[in-house]
């Protein structure tokens, strides 16, 4: 950390699930590190994983970052990293990788570990995930939560590397990272909990904030909300609103505010995004993007917890069969038009919209009525 301080920028990488191989080296079978599960349920993890590592007053970066396949869960990742990184105002995020050859940029290939140009799954979480982190739809936090340590505790001979306190819970609430400061600083404590209190009692959270400093995390900016021991996080912000969630019970949803889900038949990450630069309530063109998972034709598992892959398997990519009713809150429902997409945002066919008076409600499948997969959604208004 000492020696980071004498460079221009400080970089990071971070994986969700990246492989371990159980046999020879980068060769099945394999196993992932997070063992199949999903990343909101362990409280959003990944970002908060390198949070931490940043230096305040130096640029900092993420160049390798992935949910990589064939992670069930891993259309979370585009929305947890861009949410995050627009949050905590860091300045490059590169994902690894979009390809390691012209071959799969050029034509279909089975998706594998990193590819995204192999996955359109990834693919489709990412393109989110760039209009909440490049187009800032996620504002950055208010408040700052910094560790501060003695730059001479660092590079004292002998010394150990002295012990960060663990704020790996503050991520998804506000901004983090380590001071160097002269005899350190304990404002916000050892813990996320203390830090959380410290926010609270400072006035720095409001009431309305219920961060737990454990697995409920809201930003301070209450437009990122992260339930990890419900799996849901609800995204609500003026151009994109999102969820993240598992198959709804009892015909409940989750709402946002101008839209709500209720998710069926399995998980599901649901994104609606204004294209046209207006808030999604009176936007003219909307995208939506149901996500719920994506794995090759003949792909081997050693058991049903798909969690060591034994056969890459073959193309055509397979979809996982979830459905969804989402609800937009539209004064102009009865003019709204909305149609599938294909992967290259072309449209397919027209999606039927039952108006009410203040919203519009659509029936969201993955299959499609001719037995095609249809992750893409447009809605436009005249």
């Amino acid at each position: 950390m000492a020696t980071r301080d004498s460079f221009d920028f400080v970089d990071n990488h971070f994986y969700w699930d990246h492989p371990s191989f159980l046999g020879t080296s980068w060769g099945l079978p394999s196993t992932g590190w997070s063992g199949n599960s999903s990343a909101v349920a362990a409280g959003g993890a990944g970002p908060d994983a390198v949070a931490m590592t940043r230096l305040y007053g130096k640029p900092f970066t993420v160049s390798e970052w992935d949910y990589v396949f064939p992670n069930r869960f891993r259309a979370e990742g585009g929305l947890i990293m861009g949410a995050v990184s627009a949050l905590q105002d860091w300045d490059a995020i590169w994902r690894f990788a979009y390809s390691h050859g012209r071959d799969s940029v050029i034509a279909p290939r089975p998706a594998d570990y990193f590819n995204m140009a192999q996955d359109p799954l990834r693919q489709a979480s990412e393109r989110t995930g760039i209009l909440l982190f490049l187009r800032g739809d996620v504002k950055v936090a208010k408040n700052t939560v910094v560790a501060g340590v003695d730059p001479k505790e660092l590079t004292r001979t002998g010394n150990v590397l002295p012990k960060l306190p663990n704020y790996r819970s503050i991520t998804q609430i506000t901004r983090t990272g380590v001071l160097l400061k002269s005899g350190g600083d304990k404002e916000f404590g050892d813990t996320s909990d203390t830090a959380v209190n410290a926010l609270r009692t400072t006035g720095r959270l409001t009431g309305m904030n219920k961060s737990d400093g454990n697995l409920q995390r809201i930003s301070d900016t209450q437009q990122m909300f992260l339930f990890g021991a419900d799996t849901l996080v609800a995204l609500l912000t003026p151009m994109t609103q999102a969820i993240i969630a598992q198959e709804t019970e009892n015909d409940s949803a989750h709402s946002t505010g101008d839209f709500t889900a209720n998710i069926q038949g399995t998980n599901a990450a649901i994104s609606v995004s204004s294209v046209d630069g207006k808030p999604v309530a009176s936007s003219k063109r909307l995208l939506l993007i149901h996500l719920t998972d994506l794995q090759n034709t003949n792909q081997k598992f050693s058991s049903s917890d798909r969690r060591v892959l034994e056969a890459w398997g073959e193309l055509p990519y397979l979809v996982r069969r979830g459905s969804a009713t989402v609800t937009l809150k539209r004064g102009d429902a009865a003019k709204l038009k909305a149609y599938r997409l294909d992967t290259t945002g072309k449209r397919v066919a027209p999606l039927a919209i039952k108006a009410t008076k203040d919203s519009a409600v659509l029936e969201l499948s993955t299959l499609a009525p001719d037995g095609s997969a249809t992750l893409y959604y447009e809605v436009i208004a005249p």
